[in-house]
Order: C-alpha cells, then structure tokens, then sequence
C-alpha cells in the first residue's frame, strides 16, 4: 500500500520566486469526497491525466494514483459530484536546498495559496522546522481538504485563509 506523508501550510501571499517561474495549471475535479476520488488535468506535465484516490488522515494517509487517458479523463468528468465544483491551481515546484526535499506551492481558484512538502516518513515530517514565511501549519486542521469539499457542495470559490482566520 501506498502512503502519502506531507505537511500543508498556508501562505500569506506568493513568493517572488513564483512570479519569476511560470506555473502549471491544473483544472481539479472531484468524483468523491470521502473518501476523496479526483481527476487532474494538467498540460504541462508529461502524464496530464491522473485519478487519485486518498484516505483519510492529515500527515499521513493512502494515497493511489495513476495515469489515466484524455478519453477517460473526459469520461470520468461527467461524474463530477458538482459541474461547477471544478478547482484551478497555478502550481510551482521548488527544491529544498540542501536536501532531497521539494515544496510544492499551489494558488487555488486564484484567491488563496499554501505550500505543502512531502516526507519520506512521519518522523521526517514531525522534525522539518519550515521557514517562517511559509506561514500558518494547516496540516492538522481539515481546512484544504475541507476546501475541497465545501466548493463541491456550492460550486464556487472562496478564501478559505479569509473564513478560517479572517486573514
């Protein structure tokens, strides 16, 4: 089995080094919640369609992915469990210097952004000191898988930092 260990943090604004680097975007879309069945498109990477499956957890939690065909990414579409539920990200990667570390930044719907890094194990995870500008740790709280679910439900966007911290 296949476990996906990461920390989530959200960032106050987008760091300089994203607007030196272009983005990937990436068109979100969600079969199931709970447990969370999506689909991913995503030009810009060498295999554009995936379905992923993940568990439940904060840390820690299964994760199945795989590469999927335009064909089925479009066929799968129509199982959305709302059209209009559909999540874009602009998305950077960035090595940790010094390590075999990556951080992934994401802005979501184009309105609020966090930065997440995946470990190789959870005692990594628990260690990792991260730098203050990566802002508020939300690994633990179900604010950006809650932001999933709660856009499925009324199908548009909304600062999830602004709703949960008034930021």
């Amino acid at each position: 089995m296949s476990f996906e260990i990461e920390r989530k943090w959200f960032l106050k604004e987008l760091p300089e080094m994203c607007k030196t680097k272009a983005p990937c975007d990436i068109e979100q879309c969600y079969i199931a919640s709970s447990p969370s069945v999506r689909i991913r498109k995503s030009l810009e990477h060498r295999d554009p369609y995936k379905i992923t499956f993940k568990g439940p957890g904060n840390i820690k939690r299964v994760e199945i992915e795989e590469n999927i065909s335009e064909e089925t990414y479009n066929k799968l579409k129509t199982f959305m469990v709302n059209p209009k539920g559909i999540i874009s990200k602009k998305f950077w990667k960035f090595n940790i210097l010094g390590t075999d570390l990556n951080y992934e930044i994401s802005t979501v719907d184009g309105m609020w952004h966090y930065i997440e890094v995946e470990f190789k194990s959870e005692e990594e995870a628990n260690n990792f000191k991260p730098p203050e500008w990566f802002g508020t740790d939300v690994t633990e709280s179900i604010s950006i898988k809650g932001y999933s679910d709660l856009k499925i439900k009324i199908g548009k966007p909304f600062n999830l930092p602004e709703v949960m911290f008034g930021k």
